[in-house]
Formats: structure tokens, sequence, C-alpha cells
């Protein structure tokens, strides 16, 4: 059932996206739903198999021909201005107050200190801390990758954000929902008038490749029920929708909750997680909603093929059935069948996928719930509503 907006609920107003299957939102999100993958076999991307002792090539889903060359920050660089671009196609920026808009990006993490992270978050209890780990930095700390990221960014779209508006993030998964609470708060309390936020992943880059092979995390021969790299950048812009309405702007959806939580047996932790966190988060994100029957669930999951999160999800699953109506029957779908694993720009990409569904009129339910789960214990889960103007 479609409902009614509160001056101070948060709605989308604008989305971009590029990814392996298109460089705008709309034609990526219509070959998602055709169910075409953008999976090959990487150019000059190998591993080395030990058993085999040699080479073996890489099948993901890589951004087609616009990123060719670079690597590294300049490829996160392009992947945040292709996918702000569709954005800018379809929101006058320009017409809005700059000093009064944030820029939140969810971004890779780093991977060569990931297992570090997950340790010193478990030592200290950290949810949402702004630790020196790099989880979440504001425009206070000049000089760094990612700020330096959000200046080039703002530059290329002509956007003066101030630098004290300029957050980012690095939570792997469950980036985009950190970033979008974070984006959130900031705008109920009344320090932004609205917020670009932003999740940009390359799972292709060399070090993070590295990095999933080093762990056996790839899909491969030799490891069939591995994940397959892929990359993508996802945008949205939040505003109130008191805001929205002074603009006469289009409300695309509604965020209406996003909930944070932990899983102590993530990843790192050498133990098989039994789903609680990730039902506990979905729990707290249900209890922030006002009652109402629901016969049937959509949840769109990071599903990637990995057995530790397929687990997981299986466990969590039989928790929610248990307690929560509209899970038994409940429709669950899988973006990495056909974008490969996007890391920080899955939640984002998750998010633009079923706005698309809401606005040509094929998704399966009025509202959406969107999970997320990162390698060092990190669970999210984002609610984004159908609502009537």
């Amino acid at each position: 059932m479609v409902g009614q907006i509160r001056n101070d609920s948060i709605v989308i107003t604008g989305i971009g996206m590029v990814s392996s299957l298109a460089h705008d939102a709309a034609t990526s999100c219509a070959a998602y739903r055709a169910a075409l993958s953008g999976a090959s076999q990487l150019d000059g991307r190998y591993i080395f198999n030990e058993e085999q002792n040699e080479f073996e090539s890489v099948v993901g889903h890589q951004i087609p021909i616009v990123l060719n060359g670079f690597e590294g920050f300049a490829r996160v660089l392009c992947i945040g201005w292709y996918a702000l671009q569709d954005l800018l196609a379809r929101i006058d920026i320009q017409a809005m107050d700059p000093s009064r808009t944030g820029l939140h990006l969810a971004l890779p993490i780093a991977w060569s200190r990931l297992k570090e992270i997950a340790e010193q978050e478990a030592q200290l209890n950290l949810i949402d801390g702004a630790d020196s780990s790099g989880r979440k930095r504001s425009g206070g700390d000049s000089g760094s990758f990612e700020l330096l990221l959000c200046a080039r960014l703002a530059e290329l779209a002509q956007i003066r954000i101030p630098k004290q508006h300029w957050r980012t993030f690095e939570s792997g998964h469950a980036g985009f929902a950190v970033a979008l609470a974070a984006a959130m708060q900031d705008l109920r309390e009344g320090r932004l008038t609205r917020c670009i936020v932003a999740g940009l992943d390359s799972l292709i880059d060399a070090t993070a490749l590295q990095w999933l092979s080093d762990n056996e995390l790839l899909k491969t021969e030799q490891n069939p029920v591995g994940l397959q790299p892929g990359e993508a950048g996802a945008v949205v812009c939040l505003e109130t929708y008191a805001t929205a309405q002074l603009r006469n702007a289009h409300v695309l959806a509604k965020v209406a909750a996003v909930a944070l939580g932990h899983e102590p047996s993530h990843f790192f932790s050498g133990e098989q997680s039994l789903g609680k966190g990730l039902a506990d988060t979905v729990t707290q994100l249900l209890t922030m909603m006002p009652r109402r029957v629901v016969a049937r669930r959509w949840v769109i999951t990071d599903q990637t093929g990995e057995p530790h999160r397929a687990n997981e999800w299986g466990h969590a699953l039989v928790r929610l059935v248990a307690s929560k109506a509209g899970f038994e029957d409940a429709v669950t779908t899988y973006p990495a069948i056909s974008f490969g694993d996007t890391g920080a720009a899955s939640g984002g990409l998750s998010i633009c996928s079923v706005v698309t569904a809401f606005l040509r009129g094929y998704a399966v339910s009025d509202d959406a719930i969107i999970t997320s789960c990162s390698y060092d214990g990190k669970r999210a889960a984002a609610y984004i509503t159908q609502e009537s103007n």
C-alpha cells in the first residue's frame, strides 16, 4: 500500500549509475530486469594458481570502454564522474544552494588493511565511529585520497559544495547504507538541505583482485563457489519532502529507515555466522516502521556466490521467518548475478534498481528491504518505499 509523505520524510529526487551493463541507470536497470549479465574474461587480469603453478584468467563484470587504461585513484574517479553525470542529467543541481548541499561518498575499502580494521573495531566495539581506520572522514582532514576524490568530483561537476560538507566512508558492502544514514541525520538536524550520496567501487582493481584471490573468494575453475568481481558507481540525491516540494521536484521514492548493526562472527573471526547480527539489524529496521500487514516481503541482498554469505543469509532468514511476518514467501533478488560483486557501490546499485522498478511499474512490492554485509562485521539494512506525492 502506497502511503503519504510527511514534510520531514527523507526522499530520493534523483539517481545516477554506471555499471558493467551500461553507462546510465535507466539502461543498466533495464538490462538487469532482462537478466542480462556483464560477465566476461578480464583483459590483462590474471591470478596465480599455486596448485597448477601458472597464471589463470579472471571472469568479472567490467565497465565497458570508458575505464580502459585507468587504475587506482583515476579509475574510482572516472566511475564517480560517470555516475554523477547521469544524476546531473536528471536534476538541476545548479539551481540548488550549494552551500547547503552535502557530498557523502562510500569508497573502496583498504584491502590490505581489512583484517587489521576488523580487529580494531572488534576491540573497540565500534559500529559507526570516526576512528583512524578511515571509516568516516570529514572535510577537516586535508590531503587524503578520499578528500582529493571529493574535490575532483565537485570540480568536474562544477558544484561548489563546501569542504566541511564532504564526508567519506570506508565500510565495505555496508558503506552506502552508512553514508545514507549519516546523510539522513544531517538533513533532519538541519545541517544540510540536500545531500548527494554515492557508492563507488572496483573489485577489478589489481589490489582488490589479489586480496580476493589470496582469501580464496574469487570464482575460478578451482573454486566454483566464489564471487565474480565487478565495478560500479551509484548516486542518489536526498532531500526532505518539504525541500523537494519547494522546488517542485519529482519524488522518486522515500528512504523510510536505515538500520546499522554488527556481526561478531564475521569473515575474519574464523567462526561461521548464524545470522543473528543480520537478523537483528533487519528486525531493528522493521521496528522503525509503522505496523501494517505485509503479505510478502521484497528483499534485495548483496549475495555474491560466497558460501559464508549464503550460510549467513539462510540462518538470518530462518530467524526472520520465525519472528516477522512476510518472510515465509519473501521475493529475494540478487543484483550480483548481473553486475558482479560491486562492493561499496552495491547498496546504492540496489536502491537505483528499486527506484527504477517503482518508476517503471514492475516492482514486486510497494516497498523493499536492502541488506548489506561487510567482511569486517558491519551489517546494514535500508527500507525504501514507493510513496505518493
